[in-house]
């Protein structure tokens, strides 16, 4: 029988400290230290207007660089809506993607290597579904975990977000359809309901699970290396 664990990257492997504010700010601050935007300013943006907060929409024109296209447009706006000139709002939003690529931003929760490894050595394939940015997988490998995953399957290179039932296809057929499968993550919507949807087993972590969405989850754990009560069900 052939089992395997799709992980959810940001929230769950590891935390990035509200990735995206913080990386706007930041850029922003590298071209123009004396600004006086402040973080509230920026998250005051930053619910909305990702291809990951509209999940219902097919985003298939927008993949790789035709995603970040979109979204360091959208960011631009961002700064605009803040007060920025256009060409500094559009410099900062580059910058903002190479932020976004550093190793730095990610900090890897202690017991993740310890967790991919165990479920290898239970005989269970690890597979990667995130909604993040296209490069993920050059960010999975400067953080030393790329050898852990048998397939990766990232939102912006497909066009669907979690929990859209098209990509948890995408990455069920690249897996070789497993026999039992769970989707281990911190997000109920995206991972929970998306996962049950897809016929898998759902685990959640590092999260509080809403009593509407308890019925869309199986294992709730505060800790990743809780997770092998998974190999008992």
């Amino acid at each position: 029988m052939k089992k395997a664990i799709f992980w959810d990257f940001d929230g769950t492997l590891v935390v990035s400290n509200s990735l995206w504010s913080t990386s706007i700010l930041a850029a922003l601050r590298q071209l123009d230290p004396d600004t006086a935007v402040t973080l509230p300013q920026i998250r005051k943006y930053t619910k909305t207007g990702f291809t990951w907060n509209t999940p219902d929409n097919d985003h298939r024109q927008l993949v790789g660089e035709r995603w970040w296209s979109y979204t360091s447009g959208m960011i631009a706006d961002i700064y605009r809506q803040c007060g920025i000139p256009d060409p500094l709002a559009r410099a900062a939003s580059q910058r903002q993607r190479q932020l976004v690529m550093e190793r730095e931003r990610y900090w890897l929760y202690a017991d993740a290597p310890w967790i991919l490894q165990k479920v290898r050595q239970a005989g269970w394939e690890n597979h990667l579904l995130s909604n993040h940015v296209p490069e993920l997988n050059e960010i999975i490998e400067k953080m030393g975990l790329a050898s852990y995953f048998t397939t990766m399957t990232i939102s912006a290179q497909e066009g669907y977000d979690k929990p859209r039932q098209e990509l948890f296809e995408i990455a069920l057929e690249r897996a070789g359809h497993p026999d039992c499968c769970w989707m281990v993550g911190d997000n109920p919507k995206a991972d929970g309901m998306g996962g049950r949807a897809a016929g898998m087993r759902t685990a959640l972590v590092h999260t509080v699970v809403p009593d509407t969405m308890q019925t869309e989850v199986d294992l709730v754990v505060s800790r990743l290396e809780e997770l092998t009560a998974i190999f008992s069900f």
